[in-house]
C-alpha cells in the first residue's frame, strides 16, 4: 500500500501489514484538547437543535392556542399539541391535558368545547407536573382535590396545588388554602398563609376572606384598617360575593364595621 515517507519525502510501496498506523505516543487516546474540543462542539450543535426546537414549539404553540380560544378550532389545537407530546414536550402535555379535562373554555370562546376526556387528561398533566409545569400540577391539583374524589385522591391533589403554589400560582395559593381550611385537620396557620399570598398576587376570593379574618381577629389579630383596605381591593375587582359581604356588614355590623360606626358622630350605635 503507497504511503508517503515524510523522511524521505517519497512515496513507497510496502506490504500492508508493514504500513499499519503507528500507534500515537500517548497510547492510543484522544489528546485532551481534541477531546475538549469535540465535546465542545457537540454541545453547541445540541444547543443550537434545542433553540430551533424551542422556536418552533413557540410558533406552532401560539398558533394552537389562537385556534382554541379565538376560532374554537379545537381540531388544530389538539393536532399541533398532540405532536409536541408525542415528542415528550411537558408545555405541550399540559396544554393538550388542559384542553382534553377543560375544553378551550376562555372569555373570548365562552360557548362549545371538544369532547372532555379525563382519561386521556390526567395522565398527560401528571407527566407535565412531574416536569416542573406549573399550570399542569395546579389543573391536576384541582381536578384530584375537588368534592367527589376519595380523601386520599384528594390529599394527593393538594401535594400537586402545594408544588405550585410554591412557585407563585394565584389560583393554587387560593384552592390550596380553602384546603387547608375544609379537608382533614384544620390548619388555620397554613390557610392564612396561602389565603394572604393569593391576595397580594390580587386574587378577589382571598382579598375577601382574609378582610373575614381580620376583621373577626379569632385566628389572626384583628386589624380593622387592613380589613378595609382588602375588602376595598376586592370590591374594586366587581366581585359578587364581596358585594354580598359588604352589604350584609353594612346591615348587620361587624367588629371593625361597630368599631367604625362608634367613631362617627352621627353614626347608629348598636
Amino acid at each position: 500500500m503507497p504511503y508517503f515517507d515524510h523522511e524521505t519525502r517519497q512515496f513507497n510501496h510496502t506490504h500492508q501489514q508493514n504500513s499499519a498506523v503507528i500507534p500515537p505516543k500517548h497510547g492510543g487516546h484522544m489528546p485532551k484538547y481534541l477531546s475538549f474540543a469535540l465535546t465542545a462542539l457537540l454541545s453547541v450543535n445540541a444547543f443550537a437543535q434545542t433553540e430551533r426546537q424551542n422556536a418552533e414549539f413557540e410558533s406552532e404553540n401560539t398558533v394552537a392556542k389562537l385556534a382554541c380560544y379565538y376560532q374554537q378550532d379545537y381540531v388544530t389545537a389538539e393536532k399541533i399539541w398532540q405532536k409536541w407530546a408525542e415528542q415528550g414536550n411537558p408545555r405541550a402535555k399540559s396544554n393538550l391535558g388542559y384542553l382534553y379535562l377543560r375544553g378551550c373554555t376562555s372569555p373570548y370562546n365562552p360557548k362549545g368545547r371538544p369532547e372532555l376526556n379525563y382519561i386521556k387528561a390526567i395522565p398527560l398533566l401528571e407527566e407535565a407536573a412531574q416536569a416542573g409545569i406549573i399550570q399542569a400540577q395546579y389543573l391536576l391539583g384541582d381536578y384530584l382535590s375537588g368534592d367527589g374524589h376519595p380523601e386520599k385522591e384528594r390529599l394527593r391533589g393538594m401535594k400537586f396545588l402545594e408544588q405550585s403554589a410554591e412557585q407563585g400560582h394565584e389560583l393554587a395559593q387560593n384552592q390550596l388554602a380553602y384546603l387547608y381550611l375544609t379537608l382533614g385537620n384544620q390548619n388555620h396557620d397554613k390557610y392564612y398563609y396561602w389565603t394572604r399570598k393569593a391576595a397580594e398576587q390580587g386574587n378577589a376570593d382571598s382579598q375577601r376572606r382574609l378582610a373575614i379574618g381580620l376583621d373577626e381577629g379569632k385566628y389572626l389579630k384583628r386589624d380593622c384598617k387592613q380589613a378595609e383596605g382588602w375588602i376595598r381591593r376586592a370590591a374594586e375587582q366587581n366581585d359578587g360575593e364581596t358585594y354580598k359581604l359588604l352589604v350584609h356588614w353594612y346591615q348587620n355590623g361587624s367588629a371593625c364595621f361597630k368599631k367604625m360606626r362608634r367613631k362617627q358622630p352621627n353614626g347608629n350605635k348598636k
